[in-house]
This record gives structure tokens, sequence and C-alpha cells, in this order.
């Protein structure tokens, strides 16, 4: 075959430590009898394989494309890619028996996965389809090369071969938009960029150059006529209450979009989270029923229809409770994340936090697991952890903070700062959240922004002497020294057991050309710590140092 584009199902995953055999089964297990008209589709993000590098776009779009293709044809309840991105996600640090019930969760009864690889004018495909019935499970290999003629004709010569071979897609045809690659190339390197915080100047930029596109390309017409509403709801729906004029314009650009993809359900799920935000509950229980007819998987439209169904959001519980089983992420809050499902958080509080007042026993355990392993370095285990926690119990910040400490720890402190920056509009008065993003922002060199944060955790917290060494760092790197001193001798002697407070201390000395000062203050850091070599080196070559100048 001259190239190949693959798909490795959810279970690709499970390669190097799940023979076929072992995952046909685990497949079995996993998944349930249809039980509905519709079978509920997921299609994977293709991973690009070598030598496609500058071609990683072609996986979203294909994904994009067959969702959407399948939708149109108003046979299949289809995942959303947003979805199965995150499914896809957890799919990767997950256990097999981890991995059987994030499988069980989803009710997917067809699971598109594969491979692409780009070779001159032409791209090959790798598919690996599972389906499932009757607790059994088929898994169905393809592989394919097609000429990169134009989008249309790829996307409609794909499904005819899928139709082929899966009857389940026998008889679709295909919708043509009319694009050129080079339009698509341009719209999917712009949504694969990091999504900026709302309202800095990255933000509008973002935003400008989405309207860019429909400018050079208008065949782009509907793709972004839904991020811009995407983007509308994201920026209004995070505030609180939710800015209704914007979520207005978000409205207009989905009711467009309704008239012209009638079979997707996500659109109709979208209005209704904008209808929920601005308060008009009927036309938002009406948009979420006509999301579930499309859909009846969609956990987010459950959640919502749940939230409306009732005088009180108590009634709709057994929606709410099935919905966060489909759709576990909630507590995705990086800048990176769409759509902004997240925006539900708040009301579906009572669902998100553990139903006894008092703390779980399970949560304490594992919280104290995932913190030894952080401890000993061991952060894939650590992150394995924090990352099950924060889906189980998203109402409480501290396993998120640890991931952000994690990436901070992993040299990613960009990635830290996204996610502190969305806990943060969550969590406004957690200590944790602030000191954490003034860290962050430290190790980004951000230093205006870092003392900003550590001040807003003193505010929260004043005796917090990680808070009051961190704002001395910075304030020693800004050389507002005695700014600098006036919080390290309180912190001295609110906490004289606090050794690396009595080096900095020390350190501060030494650039104020004090070294008998230093020397009294890393003597007692060596008080605390008599085993640290670095604090006793230091003090040996100061004390030299102090002789020769007294001789």
């Amino acid at each position: 075959m001259v190239g190949c584009f693959s798909f490795s199902l959810p279970i690709s995953c499970l390669r190097g430590f799940l023979a076929a055999g072992l995952f046909a089964l685990l497949l079995a297990l996993a998944f349930p009898s249809a039980l509905h008209s519709r079978p509920h589709t997921g299609i994977l993000t293709p991973r690009v394989i070598y030598p496609s590098q500058g071609h990683e776009w072609f996986g979203s779009f294909l994904q994009d494309e067959l969702s959407q293709q399948l939708r149109f044809s108003n046979r299949f309840a289809v995942m959303s890619p947003f979805a199965a991105r995150l499914w896809q996600k957890r799919y990767g640090t997950r256990s097999p028996e981890a991995l059987k019930t994030s499988l069980q969760e989803a009710q997917l009864e067809l699971l598109v996965d594969a491979k692409i690889q780009k070779v001159l004018r032409r791209v090959g495909v790798e598919w690996q389809i599972v389906r499932v019935t009757d607790n059994t499970a088929q898994v169905i290999p393809l592989s394919k090369s097609y000429p990169l003629d134009t989008p249309d004709e790829f996307v409609a010569a794909v499904l005819a071969d899928l139709g082929t071979e899966i009857p389940e897609f026998s008889g679709l045809q295909g919708f043509p938009r009319g694009q050129t690659w080079e339009a698509v190339r341009a719209f999917y390197q712009w949504r694969d960029q990091e999504v900026p915080q709302r309202g800095s100047p990255e933000w509008s930029n973002f935003r400008n150059q989405l309207h860019g596109l429909a400018a050079d390309h208008p065949s782009l017409e509907e793709q972004v006529l839904e991020y811009e509403a995407l983007l509308d709801i994201l920026e209004a729906g995070e505030q609180n209450p939710a800015y209704v004029p914007i979520l207005k314009k978000a409205d207009e650009r989905l009711q467009i979009l309704k008239t012209r993809q009638p079979g997707n359900s996500e659109i109709s799920t979208l209005l209704a989270l904008s209808y929920y935000l601005q308060g008009e509950t009927l036309q938002a229980k009406s948009e979420v029923v006509i999301a579930n007819a499309k859909n009846p998987f969609a956990g987010p439209a459950l959640m919502i229809y749940g939230l409306v169904i009732g005088r009180t959001p108590q009634e709709g519980k057994s929606f709410i409770q099935k919905g966060l089983r489909l759709y576990p992420f909630l507590a995705d809050s990086t800048y990176g994340t769409l759509p902004p499902y997240h925006t539900l958080i708040r009301p579906l509080g009572p669902w998100l936090v553990p139903e006894s007042s008092q703390p779980r026993p399970d949560y304490d355990e594992r919280m104290a697991e995932g913190q030894q392993h952080f401890r000993e370095g061991k952060f894939d285990q650590a992150q394995q952890v924090f990352s099950d926690l924060s889906a189980t119990v998203p109402m409480i910040a501290d396993p998120q903070v640890y991931l952000a400490r994690i990436e901070i720890q992993r040299g990613t402190p960009e990635t830290a700062l996204r996610r502190l920056q969305g806990l943060q509009r969550r969590f406004p008065d957690d200590p944790g959240v602030a000191l954490y993003l003034g860290y962050a922002h430290e190790k980004l060199g951000h230093h205006d922004r870092a003392e900003d944060a550590y001040r807003n955790t003193l505010n929260l917290r004043p005796d917090n002497p990680r808070a009051l060494l961190r704002l001395s760092t910075v304030l020693i790197r800004r050389k507002r020294y005695d700014e600098a001193q006036s919080f390290l001798e309180s912190l001295t002697k609110k906490y004289p057991g606090y050794a690396v407070a009595w080096w900095n201390l020390g350190v501060l000395h030494r650039k104020l050309g004090q070294p008998q000062q230093a020397q009294q203050a890393w003597e007692q850091a060596l008080r605390v710590e008599p085993e640290n070599e670095r604090i006793r080196s230091s003090l040996m070559k100061l004390s030299v140092q102090l002789e020769s100048v007294s001789e």
C-alpha cells in the first residue's frame, strides 16, 4: 500500500499489554447489548503516523467529518468528537480493568479507530471497527488507500468502503461541503491551538483569527458559526451570572446551524446550555428533548434535561446521574477545553460532591496514595490517581491542583498555568489554587503576576508560610529588598523551624552586603536541618570569606 492512515480503537491503547484474543474478550465484557434502534457510534481521533508530521490536522478532520456524515444520515446516535477525544485521553492512562469500566460507561455499540499516513498525494487508512451485539464483540480490520483530490471526494470514497465492509454503514450518502484542502487545513490549524484566557489580548486575537477564516474561506461558514457560538458561551457562561447579551449572539448562530444541520444533536445541546445559562428553562427543555431524540447517550443533554425537567433539580436526579456517567469530564477546566459544559458545575454541585458530609474514606485513601506517589516522584501513577479523583469529585480543588503541580514538575508550567487559571474561576477562594497559580507564573518569569497571586493567597490565608516564602523570593528578584526582608523576618519569627526561610534570609543579607547577618541566618538553617549539605557547604565558604576579611 502506498500509504496508510490508521485508527486505533479506544482499545488500541491496550496495544503492548493485551493480546488480540484478550482484547476481544475485554470488548465483549465491556459493551452491552444494543438497546436502541440507533446504534451508539463513536469515532476516535485517527493517529497520524510517520512520515506525516505536519498533517496531524488531517486526523481531526477525518474524525469530525465522519461523525457529521453519520449524523446527517439520521440512522446513528453519534458520540460527539469532543467527547470521544476526552474518552480517548482517559484510555492512555488507565489500567485494563479501568478501561473496561470506561467502555461500559460510554455504552458504545460501534467503535471506529484508525491510523492515517499521507504519502505524496495519497493517504492510507488502516481501520479497526468494533461491533458489539448480544454481549459479543467483533473486530473488523480494513486497509485502504485514497487519492487526495478534494475533501468531498475523499469522504465519499471512505463512506463507500465502510459501507461495503460494515452493513450498518451501507447506503450512506456523502453530504458535500464544497471545501478545499487549503480551507480545511486552515480551520484545523486554528482549532488545534490552545484556547487563550477569556478576556486576554490573546483571546481577542484568537477570535479575530476565526473571523478571518470565514472571510478567506466562505465554505467554512458553518464551522466558523459553530465555534463562534462556542466561544460566546465560554466567554459569557463563565461569568456569574452569565452575560446574556453575548449568549443571545450564540443563540442566533446556533439557530442558523440547527436549520442547516437538523440531525446534529450537539447543536441542540449547545442551544439548551445557552438557554439554561440565561434562565430560559422552557426553551432549554425543548432543545434537550430534540437532542436526546437524536442521541439518547449524550451526557451533557441528559444533565441539562435533569436540571430543567421539574420544579427543582432534585426531580431530575436520575437523568443527571446518567448524564454524569456518560460524560464524567466536567472537572477538565483548562483553557484548551471545548465545548463549555464545565459551566454546569455550579448547578450540578449536589451530585458532584460526596453524599455524606464527612470525608469519604475512599477519597482520603486515594488522595494519600496520590500524594505518596507525588513525593516519590512517580508522576505517572500520581497523575492517574488525581485524574480519577478529579472526575469523581470535581467540586474539590485539591486533586486538580496536584495535576497542575505534576505539570510544573514535568517542565510544562504553561499547561499548569492554564489549568490553574481555569480552577481559579471555579474556586476563587481556594488558597491552594492561588498559591500554585503564583508558582506557575513564577516559573514562567511572570514575576508581577506571581506577586499578585501570592498576595491573594495571603489575603485568603494570612499565615500561609509557603506564600510568604515565595512572595519574598519574587520580591528579591524584583530588587525590592526591604519588603522581602520584612516578610522573611516575619516568617522566621513565626516559623522558626522553617529552614528554607532562614536560607532565603541569608541569601538576602548577602545581596545586601551583610555577610555576618547572612552567616547567622544560615547557621540557624543548619540547626533546623543539620543534614542539609547545601547549607553546610555555603556556610563553610562564607565563614572562610569572613575569616580572610578579618585577617
